[in-house]
């Protein structure tokens, strides 16, 4: 009968120990999991709070910005350009086809071939470009007007 007691105390005890590892263990794993999340975030903070970092990454996001829009600058710069070559083109088909026009369209055509070549539009400002492109969209509808009054 002692025996029998003492090895129901002793499989108790076992049992116990087992819990109480196990809950050990599991504590020991939460603690570890909340040492770990606390260094995590001290690390984020740290990070959050380097302002060199913070400008750095506001120059990547800003060249990011900038880089985008000069391709689509750059796009469009070279379809303007392909456009006053188009328009350059067509005044010349207009010069011929009408010859008391070809001093004003001769002139209409050397303003545009500076404006898409750069030569002027490099060096003027925007408003004096923006000037000369108004004019010459001006005279080439007061040449339109012109024709078409010949048919009215």
């Amino acid at each position: 009968m002692y025996r029998d007691i003492n090895w129901r105390i002793h499989s108790g005890s076992t049992e116990a120990r087992g819990l109480r590892s196990t809950a050990g263990f599991l504590m020991a794993a939460l603690g570890a999991g909340a040492l770990l999340l606390l260094m995590e975030f001290n690390q984020g903070t740290r990070v959050l709070t380097d302002p060199a970092l913070q400008a750095l990454e506001r120059a990547q996001t800003y060249l990011d910005q900038s880089y985008g829009l000069e391709r689509r600058l750059l796009r469009e710069s070279r379809t303007a350009r392909q456009d006053l070559k188009d328009a350059v083109s067509s005044l010349a088909m207009a010069g011929k086809a009408d010859p008391s026009a070809d001093q004003t369209i001769d002139a209409l055509r050397s303003n545009l071939k500076a404006l898409g070549s750069g030569e002027a539009g490099g060096q003027m400002a925007p408003d004096e470009l923006d000037t000369r492109f108004r004019k010459a969209q001006g005279r080439i509808a007061g040449l339109i007007d012109a024709r078409q009054e010949v048919y009215r």
